[in-house]
């Protein structure tokens, strides 16, 4: 893949003290345009993501453990509970985690329908492995980073937590939506303009995962966004676990 120039506040190659000032400045531009337009993120719509019930009807997937990544709010951790999923989510926001649990009790004030954690994917150590990694916005943030942080040891730290024939499912911005451009693939979008996903390209996928997992399914989908913001073109991308690693 052709590399692209990164934004003007990028020095060097991105990293994880690197992530975390994104991090920040990424909480300070959503506050920004959260002022103007919406009292929500644009990734918080306010119930789960239709997409992951195509993964029921096109029987992608059934039952069984799930651990969801950069949850946010949980949306779609509640939702698949109410499925019948045994589910983690975690997220490195402890507000979001706090408001998590919040809504999780207003929704379900009998049951613990989830395990709620507070932490970073990259050092998580779980006492179990699960059937599914789920993602919807949280990978796709990691596109440009290196060394700890990279794509690559991200999937290994996710094969690690997946049972034999585990799968991963991503949702993830899509290139070919018309109004993308130089900006918004390296996280420009954080200054410039509407929020939009960030996106990935099958290729990226391939190259960091084809070690450990097969790629079984890549379709188009709506990336839906927070009433305020657009929807966009998106990916869903299902992984499944290689029996046997590739070196």
């Amino acid at each position: 893949m052709e590399s692209k120039e990164l934004p003007a506040y990028y020095t060097g190659t991105p990293n994880q003290g690197d992530f975390f000032k994104l991090h920040d400045r990424f909480g300070n531009k959503l506050n920004e345009i959260n002022s103007k337009q919406t009292t929500s993120y644009p990734w918080d719509i306010g119930h789960h993501d239709s997409n992951i019930q195509t993964l029921f009807d096109d029987e992608y997937i059934s039952k069984g453990s799930i651990l969801e990544i950069g949850c946010g709010i949980g949306n779609d951790a509640r939702w698949l509970a109410k499925k019948g999923f045994n589910v983690t989510a975690i997220d490195i926001s402890e507000e979001e985690i706090a408001n998590a649990k919040e809504k999780d009790i207003l929704e379900s004030p009998s049951t613990k329908s989830v395990t709620w954690v507070v932490g970073d994917i990259y050092t998580y150590s779980p006492l179990k492995q699960f059937d599914i990694v789920y993602d919807r916005g949280c990978i796709h943030h990691h596109n440009q980073m290196e060394g700890e942080r990279s794509l690559e040891t991200l999937f290994s730290k996710l094969h690690s937590m997946l049972n034999v024939d585990g799968k991963i499912v991503i949702l993830t911005g899509n290139p070919n939506d018309k109004v993308y451009d130089e900006y918004t693939l390296d996280f420009g979008h954080i200054d410039q303009g509407p929020w939009r996903p960030p996106v990935m390209y099958i290729s990226d996928i391939e190259k960091s995962s084809e070690k450990l997992f097969n790629i079984k399914v890549v379709k188009e989908i709506i990336f839906e966004q927070s009433t305020g913001y657009d929807n966009f073109l998106g990916w869903m991308f299902i992984l499944k676990k290689k029996k046997k690693f590739v070196g």
